[in-house]
């Protein structure tokens, strides 16, 4: 499993990123230079109303500094690395902890298109399901690939018999133009389409 940046890595990137001294920090939450200087490195832990002041002070949300946001997106990316789509390429979870503190964005944006994905695939099962089931849309597929095999079916003739007698090739034509009309029709009526 992928470890989380310990706590003092995040504020001090967070520090840094918003260009932030250590001092100006350190006034803010109310603490000494020399303390914070020693949680960015994480040799003291905190909690409670130090973690606010300081998540405050960084403009941050402080599940961001806690690591319980990183924790979630940790688990979210395991789920996509789990994923049998990317059996042929398989994602290595010794590396999320960096990709998410190198692009935090990036990050939300490809677990926002694996959810959109996910959903999609959900939503073609539902559908499957409901086709296999459903007596109406069976008898509605069962006709449209009938009638399309009908004008395959004349198509191939056309293409591999250039010596059709002309009283089999109007036969075959006339059965090409009257099972595209019905096609046509089937789905006007059926699928209201223009």
């Amino acid at each position: 499993m992928a470890r989380q940046a310990p706590i003092g890595h995040r504020i001090r990137g967070r520090r840094k990123d918003i260009s932030m001294t250590q001092t100006s920090l350190a006034n803010a939450a109310g603490i000494s230079a020399s303390y914070l200087n020693l949680i960015e490195h994480n040799r003291r832990a905190i909690g409670g109303a130090l973690l606010l002041r300081l998540a405050e002070a960084l403009q941050i949300h402080p599940s961001t500094l806690s690591g319980s946001e990183e924790s979630r997106v940790l688990a979210d990316l395991g789920e996509l690395a789990a994923d049998p789509v990317f059996g042929d390429t398989p994602l290595d979870r010794n590396e999320f902890s960096s990709v998410i503190s190198a692009g935090p964005g990036m990050v939300n944006a490809l677990l926002a298109l694996y959810r959109a994905y996910r959903s999609a695939l959900d939503d073609v099962d539902m559908m499957s399901e409901r086709l296999s089931h459903d007596p109406y849309l069976t008898e509605a597929s069962h006709s449209i690939l009938t009638r399309i095999t009908s004008i395959r079916t004349v198509a191939e003739i056309f293409e591999h018999y250039d010596d059709l007698p002309p009283v089999q090739r109007a036969r075959f034509n006339a059965t090409l133009v009257r099972e595209s009309e019905r096609l046509a029709e089937f789905c006007h009526r059926n699928f209201q389409l223009s």
